[in-house]
């Protein structure tokens, strides 16, 4: 029976089945079978929309090697092929194809297909991405390398955790503010960080795992007492050099036209007005 291997030192992913590959690395594609050998192997990869991924041109002309070894152990088929990964990150997938068998005689099963084994892997790029935020990616990316337990994670993998942390906070505070903040206190500063580090572990351990860990989620909540709180007019966003806009509410309506009681009607407080009947007939009242 025939099984696959992609990459001696292949990353594994957080559930351990999609491998992982860095853009234009060279990674050997290998396939073992067992214990009938075929007599034809051909790989094929396919880009990210599904069209047929041709090699490089310094690979033009690759095929499948029949590794030496196999001709020593009998009944097991040793192949592969070294490609190089393409420059785009995203899902590819591959697919072996196995014709006929090496004992094979004219005419039998030697003509027909054998087998089909088909596969996913990623490509990943490590590089610096410009993109705004409020926190420091830098420092994201090492929270979430110990926090996850993958020391592949790239600015590309934490930039929209980071941009859904910091859309939380506009989100909270472009009701009395004017977002983007410019300069962003300190405060926001690392709050952006540890939200961005929420987001990302419910991403990653969404299927996995029941609950996320009690000190981010005591932390997540204490960040929207702090942005609840700010919204309210409760605590200062100190260093941000910009303006707040409150709604002062209204605790009290008192006295009225005339020393009279205040009447009010189904509209809205500010749209009430003094009834001239009810000032008359509390005149009488008093008279």
């Amino acid at each position: 029976m025939p099984t696959d291997i992609i990459g001696q030192a292949a990353r594994i992913d957080i559930v351990g089945q999609t491998q992982r590959f860095q853009s234009e690395d060279l990674e050997r594609f290998s396939l073992v079978s067992t214990p009938v050998i075929p007599s034809t192997v051909q790989l094929s990869l396919f880009n990210t929309d599904g069209a047929t991924l041709a090699p490089v041109d310094v690979q033009s002309g690759l095929t499948v090697t029949v590794s030496a070894i196999a001709a020593n152990v009998g009944s097991v088929g040793l192949f592969y092929v070294n490609r190089q990964m393409p420059t785009s990150v995203g899902f590819y997938t591959y697919e072996w194809r196995m014709f006929g068998s090496s004992g094979a005689t004219s005419g039998s099963v030697a003509s027909s297909l054998f087998t089909v084994r088909r596969g996913e892997f990623e490509v990943f790029k490590t590089e610096a991405t410009s993109f705004f935020t409020y926190g420091n990616a830098a420092e994201v990316m090492r929270r979430a390398r110990q926090l996850v337990g993958r020391g592949d994670i790239t600015q590309r993998d934490v930039r929209p955790h980071m941009e859904a942390g910091d859309g939380w906070i506009d989100s909270k505070l472009g009701k009395i503010i004017t977002v983007p903040i410019s300069p962003a206190p300190l405060s926001v500063r690392e709050m952006s960080n540890r939200m961005a580090i929420y987001f990302l572990y419910n991403a990653y351990y969404g299927g996995q795992k029941t609950d996320e860990p009690p000190a981010v989620v005591r932390q997540f909540d204490k960040d929207n007492e702090f942005l609840d709180g700010v919204v309210d007019g409760k605590y200062a966003l100190a260093g941000s050099g910009v303006s707040f806009i409150f709604e002062q509410p209204v605790s009290a309506i008192t006295g009225g036209v005339e020393g009279g009681k205040p009447a009010f009607g189904r509209s809205d407080w500010e749209d009430q007005k003094i009834d001239s009947a009810i000032l008359d007939f509390e005149d009488d009242e008093r008279s």
